[in-house]
This record gives C-alpha cells, sequence and structure tokens, in this order.
C-alpha cells in the first residue's frame, strides 16, 4: 500500500497541507549535483516533510486551545530552564522548534522508517490529547501466535502498546495527506474497520481533523491563509541549504532563458542587435524571477546562481 515513488508525485499538486511542496520529489536535479548531495536532499526533505506534518496538526491545536505537552512538560523545563507553550506562538517561535518535532531521524542507508510516530497536546482544563501520525498502512503477522493483523488492528496495538496513549482519555489517527488522497479505498475501509473497534471516528484526513477542531469557517479560513505563510517560510529556509535547489525547482525557467540567451548571442553575431537585447534583456528578467524565488525581493549580493553554460 505504499505509495513512494516519484510518479505518485509528480501530478500531486494542491495537496492539503503541502500545497505543491511535494512535487519536489519529482524534480530534475541539475548535472552538477553529486550522489551524495542528491542523497542528502532526499533524506533532508522526507524528514522535512513529514515534520511538517506534525507541525501543521500542532498548529491547527494550538487554535482550538491545545499546547505540545513536551515543550510544556517539567523535563523540558529543566533543561531549557522555560516552559513553552505553542498556543502562544508566534511564526518565529514555531519555526525555532520545527527540528525538535517528531519524527526524529528516521534514515537509515537511505530507508526510511514509515511506522507511526506519536505527539501530545494537552489544554489549560487538564485534557490530554494523543495523536498518531500514518503515512503507511500495512497488515502485521504474528508468527508467535499465527495470527495476521489488519492495518486497523495494527494501530489498535500501536496506541494499546504506548504506555501514554493508552493512558489518555481521547486520541486521534492522522493520515498523511498523501495517504487519504492516493489509498482512498484503503484510507476508507481501516476508517470504517477503527470506528467499529472503538466506537468512534478517530482515522482522521487531515481536512476532517481541521473540520472538528476549527469548526467556525472563517477562523479556518484564517488558520489555513497564516499556515500557508508559515508553510512558506520554513520552506526557504529548507531551500537555502541547498542552492541547486533553485535550478530544480525553476529547471523549465532556467531552459527557457539559457535558449533566450543562446538566441542572443547568434543575433548579436549576425547584427541583429536591437533583437539580441531584447531576448537578452526578457532571458535576464526570467533568471531575476529565479533569484527573487530563493532569496526574496531583495536578493544578497553573495547569492551564487548556477547554469549550465550556454
Amino acid at each position: 500500500m505504499g505509495f513512494r515513488s516519484l510518479e505518485d508525485y509528480s501530478s500531486l499538486t494542491d495537496l492539503h497541507v503541502y500545497g505543491d511542496l511535494l512535487t519536489l520529489y519529482s524534480y530534475r536535479l541539475p548535472n552538477f549535483t553529486s550522489i551524495a548531495e542528491a542523497g542528502r536532499l532526499y533524506n533532508e526533505f522526507s524528514l522535512f516533510e513529514r515534520r511538517l506534518l506534525t507541525l501543521y496538526v500542532s498548529y491547527v491545536l494550538a487554535g482550538a486551545g491545545f499546547y505540545d505537552s513536551v515543550f510544556a512538560s517539567d523535563d523540558f523545563a529543566e533543561v531549557a530552564e522555560k516552559r513553552l507553550y505553542t498556543t502562544k506562538f508566534s511564526d518565529n517561535d514555531w519555526i525555532e522548534i520545527f527540528d525538535e518535532l517528531p519524527p526524529g531521524e528516521g534514515v537509515i542507508l537511505g530507508e526510511l522508517n514509515l511506522e507511526p510516530w506519536d505527539w501530545e497536546y494537552e489544554n489549560e482544563e487538564g485534557e490530554k490529547l494523543g495523536v498518531v501520525f500514518v503515512e503507511m498502512l500495512f497488515e502485521m503477522y504474528d508468527a508467535e501466535s499465527g495470527r495476521s493483523y489488519s492495518p486497523a488492528e495494527v494501530l489498535v496495538r500501536h496506541i494499546g502498546e504506548n504506555k501514554d496513549l493508552s493512558q489518555n482519555k481521547r486520541n486521534i489517527i492522522i493520515a498523511h495527506p498523501l495517504l487519504s488522497r492516493k489509498e482512498k479505498e484503503s484510507f476508507r475501509k481501516t476508517k470504517a474497520e477503527l470506528q467499529k473497534l472503538l466506537g468512534e471516528d478517530v482515522f482522521l484526513s487531515t481536512g476532517e481533523f481541521l473540520v472538528r477542531f476549527i469548526p467556525d469557517e472563517k477562523k479556518r479560513a484564517v488558520v489555513e491563509e497564516n499556515w500557508k505563510s508559515l508553510r512558506s517560510k520554513l520552506f526557504t529556509s529548507f531551500q537555502s541549504e541547498y542552492p541547486f535547489l533553485a535550478y530544480a525547482i525553476n529547471y523549465s525557467r532556467i531552459s527557457w532563458a539559457e535558449e533566450k540567451l543562446r538566441g542572443a548571442r547568434l543575433k548579436y553575431s549576425e547584427g541583429r542587435f536591437d533583437d539580441a537585447i531584447k531576448d537578452a534583456a526578457n532571458a535576464c528578467e526570467g533568471l531575476l524571477q529565479v533569484l527573487c524565488s530563493k532569496y526574496g525581493v531583495k536578493a544578497e549580493e553573495d547569492a551564487q546562481f548556477y547554469m549550465n553554460s550556454a
């Protein structure tokens, strides 16, 4: 039931939580990118997009009055000498704690750990909420008992075997947006089975989760718009670690600019100066748009731009 292959991502635009972000998996990297750089990018982005899902849930729950339990805990306060309440966070606060969110480093020899991960929340009334994040549904076979477990039963066992989750009054399970879109039938089947096993609807798509915790339509619109802004800031920060990523993201625009520059050079050699200047100006405008998309309106002086030789 997996969905981690390039063809799954190339057409996935306007995905809830992520927008067009996950199409990055199918981008063509420039020829000068080493295998080591490409591997590091894949691993780091895989971790980044998973943490982004955790952040989205935390962000929405903060709007519903639930703060991340870990950052407000005694253990955290002992180390950080303060408690953090995510219900009071600004964008900068979210960005600062982003790398502390689960999942942790789940990349071993290039293979990702696709098992569920958990995070806990509570509100000022003392109500605790456990969230299980799921990006893949799988069956499990217990060799000792000779029994097979359905995906729904696997999730019930996951909650039951987790001491913190099992003590909560309420737990919910969040499906990765790719799972609820690409594996709709499996998602619906597991959702129905979980409802039968637990007596309530706990397996939610991110859209269902948003409506449940932010029922007011106008408030939801504000939360979603603010989320897009925060997501953009985080990805800009991530992108700054990989200068070649600007080339991959803007490949078609850069290829068009390169073609314009080659045409301008030919027209100049033929004495067609006006046409050459026009093509060169168009190419420069396209390249400036790429720089602005990477560095913002004020491009830094030391920003490097990569192009194939014309």
